[in-house]
Formats: C-alpha cells, sequence, structure tokens
C-alpha cells in the first residue's frame, strides 16, 4: 500500500470473549463490515474502545486510517491492540439469529447451513413471486367461467325487454316524479 508498513493488531469482544489477531496496514482505512462479521456483530452497532466511527454505505471509515486511530487511542491512554493484555474493544450488538447475513463458506462444507423446504400445490418447492399471481389468475377465470354458465339460464326475453316505467330507460337516469307518472303507461290512473 505505497510504503506503509504492516502491523497486527489485537481486537477482544468481551461479549464472546474472544481475541482475534488483525493484520492491517498504516495506511488502510477501517474495514468495520469485515471486523463485525469477524465476531458476528452488526455493523450498525460497531464501536472501537466505545467509540463510534464513522463510516460509509460500504462499512468503511471515511477518514480514519489505522495509524490515525492508533495514534487517537494511545494518547488518551485507551488500547492500542498490541497484545492480548492491551487489545482494542470490539463492542456491538450480536447479530439476530434469522436475519440475512453473509454465511461463513465453512458452514456449508460441513452441511451446518440448511434450507427450510416449502410446500406449495404439493411440491416441494420455495414460494416465487408469480405465486400470487396465478391463484389470482386461477380465480378469475373461474368467476368469469362462472358468469357465462350462469348467462344461459336467464331467460333472454327478460334481458331484451325495454321498461318504460323503470329506472333503466333512457341513460340509466333516475326520473323525476312528474316524469315517471307521465311517462309510465304501466299505471293505471283511477
Amino acid at each position: 500500500m505505497g510504503g506503509s508498513e504492516a502491523t497486527t493488531v489485537r481486537l477482544f469482544c468481551p461479549l464472546l470473549a474472544k481475541t482475534v489477531p488483525f493484520v492491517v496496514w498504516e495506511e488502510q482505512r477501517l474495514d468495520l463490515g469485515y471486523i463485525a462479521r469477524t465476531f458476528g456483530l452488526d455493523p450498525a452497532t460497531l464501536k472501537l474502545n466505545s467509540h463510534f466511527i464513522g463510516r460509509g454505505v460500504d462499512l468503511i471509515a471515511s477518514s480514519v486510517t489505522w495509524n490515525s486511530l492508533l495514534s487517537f487511542f494511545s494518547a488518551r491512554g485507551f488500547p492500542t491492540g498490541k497484545d492480548d493484555q492491551d487489545a482494542l474493544v470490539v463492542d456491538g450488538k450480536l447479530v439476530k439469529v434469522g436475519t440475512k447475513r453473509l454465511h461463513d463458506p465453512q458452514d456449508s462444507v460441513n452441511g451446518s447451513c440448511y434450507v427450510t423446504e416449502y410446500e406449495v400445490d404439493g411440491s416441494n418447492r420455495r414460494p416465487q413471486p408469480g405465486d400470487l399471481n396465478l391463484v389470482k389468475n386461477k380465480r378469475l377465470k373461474d368467476i368469469s367461467s362462472d358468469i357465462e354458465e350462469r348467462g344461459n339460464y336467464v331467460p333472454n326475453a327478460i334481458t331484451h325487454t325495454e321498461f318504460a316505467c323503470s329506472y333503466m330507460s333512457e341513460n340509466l337516469k333516475r326520473r323525476r316524479e312528474d316524469e315517471a307518472f307521465l311517462a309510465s303507461p304501466c299505471k293505471r290512473i283511477r
């Protein structure tokens, strides 16, 4: 990395009681996502020596290098990670079980990573986004075929008859009382 030296920094996570050696370069920016994955922590909650480090979208500190971080901690008397007794303290919340995260490649080799099987329409496969559309389309086809079948049972005489005294005549507008009384030949006037 352009003349910077590689050093080993020890990181300690009190939640797991685990110390990990970390090889870094002085001018390398902090990859907080990698540190969080190493300990199984949520990257959004990660703190080093109880200090929150600003990071970009890619979880890499935008302006903090390992050299500047270690000199900051040594000036204030915080651990700098030179050995196991002086390890940097890594704080954060553990990643919740069941959330989407990167799986350790070793898990798939050992077989400890498993996938739940779903049963849809009697087949063992995962539900797809298109399944919902298929159900809707099937329901629409059933409804339209049912309407067509019912159409055969309705007497044709009723469907073609015009009713002068009903609301169905003249553009489906409701008539006023005086129009309905005058135009109603089906009523008998006494």
